[in-house]
């Protein structure tokens, strides 16, 4: 799968989104269906203004699922994190994935990713909250969103679209 670039609107923060990532996520998805799932991004920030996400860990094992809700457990998340750390790499917040229905983030998402910025242990001022809908029949939809405090959170558009993603004007994209 291609490298996929978005950018956030009104602010010009760029994120890249590897290939590989992207794939992870839609098997993850595809596995988990009809039920909810989850985990963390991990990445780097490369210039002042643009981030990439080189890892989507998997719903650690103490995560609660169901075909409605998904509560992301921390089982083992912290020694990933401390080995990620020492590679250069760090949390940059979480991907979200609702069974047959559009990749928009509820509100109970939206209140988890403004605490995890809120609170200084998760050293994150600002995160990236990737969400995904759709069914194994329709494909998987990802749509990533910056959270920021103060701000309104910020949906990010499709920067490339290329062949085997279809992009739509609010930036999702569907992958096969």
């Amino acid at each position: 799968m291609i490298d996929r670039k978005f950018v956030a609107t009104g602010s010009g923060l760029r994120l890249i989104v590897h290939g590989h990532v992207l794939a992870n996520i839609t098997g993850m998805c595809m596995a988990a269906h009809p039920k909810e799932t989850g985990g963390i991004l991990i990445g780097r920030i490369l210039e002042r203004d643009t981030a990439e996400i080189i890892e989507a860990t998997p719903a650690p094992k103490d995560s609660r699922s169901t075909r409605w809700s998904f509560q992301r457990g921390t089982a083992g998340l912290q020694d990933l994190l401390n080995n990620r750390w020492q590679s250069g790499a760090s949390y940059l917040g979480e991907w979200h994935f609702h069974p047959n229905a559009e990749a928009t983030p509820s509100s109970r998402d939206l209140d988890q990713m403004r605490s995890i910025i809120h609170d200084p242990t998760w050293h994150c001022p600002e995160a990236f909250l990737v969400v995904c809908g759709g069914s194994p029949r329709r494909g998987v939809v990802i749509a990533p969103f910056l959270i920021r405090p103060g701000d309104e959170d910020i949906s990010m558009v499709a920067m490339n679209p290329h062949r085997g993603v279809t992009a739509n004007i609010s930036g999702t994209s569907i992958l096969r």
